[in-house]
């Protein structure tokens, strides 16, 4: 339904598909679904190993496919609209990367390109799927700005989350690591991935992840999130008081709330 009928982007079906497989069906696919009751799914959800976030989306997806059930085949009730919500965690949590932090990360990359991806997603705030499908012609030496125009996620390019196509300043230090790269011998031409996988194919996202908690544990850095790179760039444009609506088009948020989260950060979160 959210795929074929919703149409949303391959990376939320692919997570969809995830959390259903891993934690939604191993407890209830042998339920029959009128006898799934509001103390189940209560039990169910505060056995979750999960974040917060994740254990809210699982109980959106729980509450949506119950919904499903009732308009399309005379389900009478949905037994999650009275389950009791966990707590988010505040937005004071959000967690990156100091400085320091980052370029340990970059010091113990496995490669330059892994390093060069990781300055670009610290100091673009570029998201993985916007990083992988990145190609030469988005990357403007001369006016020092990176064109987000798509995202690749498994095996499937597509427009930014957003929907929208962006431009992001492109730091000293982000120029310098993409110079390096551009300096290779073939496959530079503005049709081009800038970052390349196997067989000048576009890099493959879980091994780049994987990648990326190596360098982590090489490094002996906090176990972050790959996203948290991401965080650590609307961060410091929160912090360098840049206006709301310029940190949401940077950033591209659909919603100005998401963004909103950074302007209430803790001082004490910015090294």
């Amino acid at each position: 339904y959210i795929e074929h009928d919703r149409l949303r982007k391959p990376s939320t079906v692919a997570t969809y598909r995830s959390l259903l497989r891993s934690q939604i069906l191993p407890t209830f696919a042998d339920q029959p679904i009128e006898a799934i009751t509001t103390a189940m799914i209560e039990s169910w959800i505060a056995r979750v190993d999960r974040t917060p976030a994740t254990r809210m989306k699982l109980l959106a997806m729980v509450h949506g496919i119950f919904q499903r059930a009732r308009k399309v085949w005379g389900l009478t009730v949905n037994p999650a609209v009275d389950v009791e919500k966990p707590p988010l965690r505040s937005t004071g949590d959000i967690e990156v990367f100091a400085p320091e932090e980052v370029w340990a990360l970059v010091r113990a990359a496995a490669s330059e390109q892994d390093a060069a991806i990781f300055v670009t997603a610290a100091f673009t705030g570029l998201r993985r799927g916007e990083l992988i499908a990145l190609h030469w012609r988005d990357v403007d030496f001369a006016g020092s700005v990176i064109r987000v125009r798509a995202s690749y996620h498994e095996g499937v390019l597509s427009t930014p989350k957003s929907g929208k196509v962006r431009s992001v300043p492109m730091a000293p230090d982000v120029a310098s690591a993409l110079a390096k790269l551009g300096d290779r011998r073939e496959q530079v031409g503005d049709d081009d991935v800038v970052f390349l996988g196997d067989g000048g194919s576009y890099v493959n996202g879980s091994a780049l992840r994987r990648r990326y908690d190596a360098a982590i544990k090489r490094g002996g850095l906090r176990r972050l999130r790959f996203h948290d790179l991401r965080h650590t760039f609307g961060t410091a444009l929160a912090e360098a008081g840049v206006d709301l609506a310029v940190m949401q088009a940077l950033l591209g948020h659909a919603h100005v709330d998401t963004t909103a989260r950074y302007i209430h950060l803790a001082p004490a979160h910015v090294k």
